[in-house]
């Protein structure tokens, strides 16, 4: 099939013709990959190009994400390519598209001897993954992107906790010339110093608009929603424990600590206990020894009701923790699942895409995945538009990621998202924080689109 960009990906291709280091803050489905597998397409049509170097998440590589649209585009008449993963990985071995993953960077970084002249191209896949200004994967990325003439970024979440995520995904673009060289100067300048003893920050009244500006010239958002993508549809769904279940969180909660017949569960921290409070919401807590303790059936009760209620059609689980998903399988037996259990069993690369293939085919009812481990490089939007939260994450990016599994290009019904919470817990304060984050995102990507009309 011949690659026929839609309006705003002819603009994103002339984007990263025109800037040699650009990003596109397109959302998950509209089209980055094959947006920068046609600009490469034109780059070596003009002599421009040799070799690209392409970073992507280890389920983007495992589930042959950038193959497929290789493969779907007829970009693989135009280009070869190779994946430098495992043991077996050898400089020796690249072609004019070679994908690694992320963690495969510090054995590259060893090797940046020989890296020199081999690629002309970086492209970071999903960017937020460089997130962290104070993360050896950033220092090492500072210390080796001079050796590229061109550098891409492409993400659809740019800044899932707030706008300090920028940083280091613009460094590895503009090397600092537009947000500063240094990260102290990048926060005196647009932050406010809060919290305990100053260590989180607040932006300063009219920031985020300043950030804006300063990013706009080479960074790429649509003007308008092309492809008109229904929005997710929220459905709530509240449950109410019993005094006995909440009177065992609060003990939790208050002491940070709680005795049950299977033991004594502690938490030595606040950190700790926050994460202790998720699992008692869920049903299930680890005790001593990582052994779960068992609290209570309610969430599990209620993915067995809305199971039954859809009869038969494709539902996608969202869980967080392995207890959880050892206990979704006792109750939905032989469910094919994307995560790791509590014996360490998981799919292997083949079962994830034969897993992925037999769900847009139809065949799967039921389908349990570990939001973070699903979030990125599965499209499965050809069968199925329904979602139950089970358990929910601070980590915006991965639940927005998640979701747009099924709320993507391709997708015919509006999605819908049960999300289960249990009144008066931590799950409560979750969404909470997940509403505020991706306001500052929203306004971020809303700039974006609104500066492209200028």
């Amino acid at each position: 099939m011949k690659f026929k960009p839609h309006p705003y990906q002819k603009e994103a291709i002339k984007m990263l013709l025109k800037e040699s280091s650009s990003g596109l803050f397109l959302d998950p489905g509209e089209g980055k990959t094959s947006c920068v597998l046609a600009a490469l397409d034109i780059l070596k049509q003009k002599g421009m190009f040799k070799r690209a170097l392409v970073f992507a998440t280890l389920n983007i590589i495992q589930l042959e994400t950038w193959q497929d649209e290789i493969r779907k585009w007829g970009f693989s008449k135009e280009f070869d390519f190779s994946v430098l993963h495992g043991k077996g990985r050898d400089l020796k071995n690249i072609s004019e598209i070679t994908l690694i993953n992320y963690e495969g960077l510090g054995w590259l970084y060893e090797n940046k001897r020989v890296l020199k002249n081999k690629f002309d191209v970086l492209v970071l896949d999903e960017s937020d993954q460089v997130k962290s200004f104070s993360a050896q994967r950033f220092k090492m990325f500072k210390k080796i992107i001079h050796l590229f003439e061109r550098r891409y970024i492409l993400t659809g979440t740019p800044a899932p906790k707030n706008l300090m995520d920028l940083f280091s995904q613009m460094y590895l673009l503009d090397e600092g010339e537009r947000l500063g060289r240094y990260i102290t100067h990048y926060r005196n300048e647009y932050f406010n110093p809060c919290g305990f003893k100053g260590y989180q920050y607040d932006l300063q009244e009219g920031a985020d608009d300043k950030i804006h500006k300063k990013i706009k010239d080479i960074i790429y958002r649509p003007s308008k929603d092309y492809l008109k993508i229904p929005k997710e549809k929220y459905n709530e769904i509240i449950i109410k424990l019993p005094k006995k279940v909440m009177k065992q969180y609060k003990e939790l909660e208050d002491d940070y600590i709680l005795e049950v017949e299977a033991g004594t569960i502690t938490a030595a921290n606040a950190g700790v206990m926050s994460q202790k409070l998720r699992q008692v919401s869920n049903g299930c807590v680890y005790g001593e020894g990582k052994k779960p303790v068992r609290i209570h059936d309610y969430k599990l009760e209620a993915c067995k009701s809305i199971v039954s209620e859809l009869q038969g059609n494709p539902v996608l689980i969202g869980y967080e923790f392995r207890h959880e998903l050892d206990a979704l399988l006792k109750i939905f037996p032989g469910a094919p699942f994307i995560g790791t259990t509590l014996s360490n069993k998981k799919p292997t690369a083949k079962q994830k895409n034969k897993i992925k293939d037999d769900w847009n085919k139809g065949d799967v009812p039921i389908l349990l995945g570990q939001i973070s481990s699903i979030a990125r490089g599965l499209n499965i939007q050809e069968s199925g538009h329904t979602i139950i939260l089970y358990g929910h994450t601070h980590h915006l990016g991965d639940l927005i990621q998640f979701i747009r599994r099924l709320r993507r290009q391709g997708q015919k019904k509006r999605v819908v998202v049960h999300r289960l919470i249990c009144k008066g817990t931590v799950d409560e304060d979750i969404i909470l924080s997940q509403n505020a984050k991706k306001k500052t995102q929203d306004n971020l990507l809303d700039a974006m689109r609104k500066r492209r009309l200028k």
